[in-house]
């Protein structure tokens, strides 16, 4: 998380972005940061920082398999002073509304986890289990969750996150597939799995998110 801490006329910056495209030659940062911690996300704000400004660091470029003409790196910000003119909608946790989108909550209405991987893990031996972060925040307020993976592709992760969902009375739905190749199961001849977008419809249409009525809440523009 970056922080941002007002000081007289200007922010104090601490935190870091990470994997951040062309930082090594960006000359201008658009930096979002919590001016208010308590208030999570209503309290970010957006800054503009001059790359030279002191107390602001790159890491080294990460290495990757790929798009080498775009290096990526993380943007380090050490007590990096700016003045309060860099507050971007002059009012802290506002800035300008770009679309529709700006209106609507970020906590999803419903969640699609095709192939989920990484929700599950076992180590030395142990049995497979869900990791107890996401186990912390799985409440009655984690929306429904649909899952969809073939029985040989680390299925634990899965299955096991939707027993976790079922403890807590979180709404979940799984369907396991007796095999299939990875990749989403949309391949041609990949019959049963390519069943799964339907069953996806299904599962949506049954929790009311296909109802016009709902739609056009989050679609009126």
């Amino acid at each position: 998380m970056t922080a941002a801490v007002r000081d007289g006329d200007h922010y104090i910056l601490n935190g870091t972005k990470r994997y951040i495209t062309n930082a090594p030659r960006a000359q201008l940062f658009t930096v979002m940061a919590r001016t208010a911690p308590e208030r999570k996300s209503k309290s970010i704000s957006c800054f503009l920082v001059d790359a030279a400004t002191p107390g602001i660091t790159l890491g080294r470029p990460d290495k990757k398999m790929g798009q080498s003409g775009a290096l990526t790196c993380d943007v380090i910000f050490e007590n990096c002073r700016v003045p309060v003119s860099s507050l971007l909608g002059e009012q802290e946790g506002q800035y300008p509304r770009v679309d529709a989108l700006d209106d609507q909550p970020t906590r999803p209405a419903f969640m699609m986890n095709i192939y989920p991987g990484g929700l599950a893990f076992g180590f030395r031996g142990q049995e497979p289990a869900v990791r107890q972060d996401i186990m912390e925040r799985i409440n009655a307020q984690t929306p429904p969750m649909f899952f969809a993976h073939a029985f040989p592709d680390a299925s634990f992760n899965s299955i096991l996150m939707l027993a976790e969902m079922r403890k807590r009375n979180a709404p979940a739905e799984l369907h396991i597939f007796q095999d299939g190749a990875h990749g989403f199961g949309v391949r041609k001849g990949g019959l049963p799995l390519t069943a799964w977008p339907q069953l996806a419809t299904a599962w949506m249409r049954s929790l009311g998110f296909l109802d016009a009525r709902y739609v056009r809440s989050y679609a009126s523009e």
